[in-house]
């Protein structure tokens, strides 16, 4: 296989913050060319963090027997237990893009499909697309905008890797899936039960497959895609609750405010305050 055209970038601290809120926070970020990588002994950081490979090539290895070659294009996934070695070895070298994270958000990815000690390392292409995608994690305006960031560029990797790994035939049976579960705007939204109608499935059929492919049952995906519909209508300060909760097909304000927090860990006017 061809690797992408490495990206050259100067050696960087591009960002940087000690404040960690109740939710967790992003803390450090930055650019290193020809990265020594995780010289000597094996380290356990005690903090989340990815690291893109942008140019060159390596070895990780870590406590669990992990030993896999790195190369360009490979995000390592670091976790804050797991002892572990990365970096290049003799005669070689890489550039690399990092970012440091921690906090409740992400513990609650901990999980056999999402941050698994057993998958460390990550294949990414396009190289230049998912290094913007981190750099724009980095650009949110506020700690908690960086934090949704960086769980949905999780979320993407996880998909993004499921996705190479189907046949063509579950990819297209999936997107469509995904699509009818998505149209939360049309009146009144398909339920669950419908989609699957749709396909030309029972739920049962439907449910088993949906969950196996994505990891999620068809209901937990719609109401994470709700959140996240929740989340971008919160950024707008005018738009007032009761009209979020409208468009995001709850009953009424209460409903809304209450499963927001149940799901996000917070209230809806805390979320915004935080954006604030």
């Amino acid at each position: 296989m061809n690797e992408e055209p490495p990206i050259v970038r100067p050696t960087q601290l591009v960002y940087q913050t000690l404040a960690v809120s109740a939710p967790g926070a992003v803390t450090l970020a930055g650019f290193i060319r020809d990265s020594a990588g995780v010289a000597g002994t094996m380290r356990v950081f005690g903090r989340y963090a990815v690291v893109l490979v942008l140019d060159g090539r390596g070895r990780y290895h870590d406590v669990n027997g992990i030993d896999v070659p790195v190369r360009i294009g490979d995000l390592i996934l670091v976790l804050p237990e797991i002892g572990h070695w990365y970096g290049p070895g003799p005669g070689e070298s890489w550039s690399e893009f990092y970012i440091v994270f921690e906090g409740a958000a992400f513990d609650a990815w901990r999980s056999p499909s999402l941050l698994d000690a057993s998958r460390p390392l990550l294949h990414l292409s396009p190289l230049k697309y998912w290094a913007g995608r981190m750099e724009a994690i980095l650009e949110a305006d506020s700690d908690l905008g960086k934090v949704c960031r960086m769980q949905q560029f999780l979320a993407d990797v996880f998909e993004h890797e499921r996705q190479a790994s189907r046949p063509e035939k579950d990819r297209a049976w999936l997107t469509r899936a995904q699509s009818l579960l998505s149209a939360l705007q049309t009146d009144p939204p398909l339920r669950a039960e419908e989609v699957a109608q749709r396909l030309g499935l029972s739920y049962e059929v439907f449910r088993k497959k949906f969950a196996k492919l994505t990891g999620l049952p068809p209901t937990k995906y719609r109401d994470a895609r709700i959140m996240d519909l929740a989340s971008r209508l919160l950024t707008d300060r005018d738009l007032p609750l009761k009209s979020i909760a409208a468009r995001c097909q709850f009953c009424d304000e209460f409903h809304f405010s209450r499963r927001f927090k149940q799901m996000v860990g917070m209230s809806p006017s805390e979320f915004r305050k935080r954006l604030a």
